[in-house]
């Protein structure tokens, strides 16, 4: 099993040096990282990072729990293929800045999405049509994610009756409705806001 998990966990002085910083930088470009298979907290806690990772071949990484955790990465995520990751857990927890569009996300395969955008005060991304049908735990997803705003009712059609959405939009206070959703309501919500 080939990871990265906790390569620049809070290595702050990793990108501060120029020259470092110059071929961390260029020459994450050109990592092959089309075998990894865990990125977990891989830059949790890191706010110097600045790197292009946007071709990185992450279409066999099954986990990125915390990878970019209170982490400022700013960086376009948007042509990554999530297909095969399983766990989200915590993957922008508390992320400080908010650039890249990842609406396009095929996230079929996420069984946990616990805490993914919690406290990521700028996240407002209209990811409604995430097809979460794995989902098993959606507790505390944007949680404190003061900016959020979008509706989710149309996940009513990817969600059972079990799934865990306890403190889902907890804190969220940009949402017009924050209580828990009730998965055996019809239709199925409130989503953030009223469905």
């Amino acid at each position: 099993m080939l990871g990265m998990s906790l390569m620049f966990l809070t290595c702050q002085e990793c990108f501060q040096v120029p020259l470092i910083l110059a071929l961390l930088q260029v020459g994450m470009l050109r990592w092959n990282t089309g075998n990894v298979v865990q990125m977990d907290s891989m830059f949790d806690s890191n706010s110097a990072f600045l790197g292009d990772i946007s071709t990185w071949d992450v279409s066999k990484v099954t986990s990125m729990n915390a990878m970019f955790q209170a982490s400022s990465f700013v960086g376009a995520l948007s042509s990554w293929n999530v297909a095969s990751v399983v766990d989200m857990t915590n993957m922008f927890n508390t992320h400080i800045t908010f650039g890249s569009d990842i609406r396009s996300w095929t996230v079929t395969s996420v069984t946990s999405f616990n805490g993914m955008f919690k406290d990521a005060a700028a996240f407002d991304i209209d990811i409604s049509t995430w097809a979460v049908d794995a989902a098993s735990d959606l507790s505390e997803m944007f949680s404190g994610a003061t900016s959020f705003s979008q509706s989710l009712c149309a996940w009513d059609d990817h969600l059972g009756t079990t799934e865990i959405v306890t403190n889902m939009f907890a804190g969220a206070t940009a949402c017009s409705a924050t209580i828990d959703p009730v998965l055996t309501a019809t239709p199925a919500g409130p989503f953030c806001l009223s469905c």
